[in-house]
């Protein structure tokens, strides 16, 4: 009897194995480091919000006022709706930011619940002056 090519059924299987036994243990590292990726991109996002609404407020000069809950921001400025952003990875406890219309805010921290911890946002540039 003469050679065959190919792969024999076992030898596929060993092969689908070690891939699969592969893939289980880099997948979740990968998922951990995109879910860490999209944490930094929003807690980015949020600062450049920050530094905008500071930048309207000195503009306008009216004071801004930043209401955060749960995935939620809301934006007014003199009492009416400015913007509304929800961001998918940071969860915010109920509290007000108020930006006077200097453009300065009542304080530099906004508190933040991520997936696995609690920590307060501060705004490196931020100085509170009334």
């Amino acid at each position: 009897m003469g050679w065959q090519k190919g792969i024999s059924l076992p030898e596929m299987l060993v092969v689908l194995i070690i891939l699969s036994a592969s893939i289980s243990l880099v997948a979740p590292l990968t998922i951990d480091r995109l879910e860490k990726n999209e944490i930094k991109f929003e807690k980015k996002e949020l600062y450049l919000l920050f530094k905008r609404l500071q930048k309207h407020a000195k503009w306008t000069g009216a004071a801004v006022e930043v209401k955060a809950q749960q995935h939620n921001l809301q934006v007014y400025s003199n009492g009416e709706p400015l913007q509304a952003k929800r961001f998918e990875k940071l969860l915010f406890d109920k509290q007000s930011l108020i930006i006077n219309a200097k453009g300065y805010p009542e304080r530099c921290t906004i508190k933040i619940k991520e997936p696995k911890e609690s920590l307060e946002v501060v705004f490196s540039e931020c100085t509170t002056k009334n």
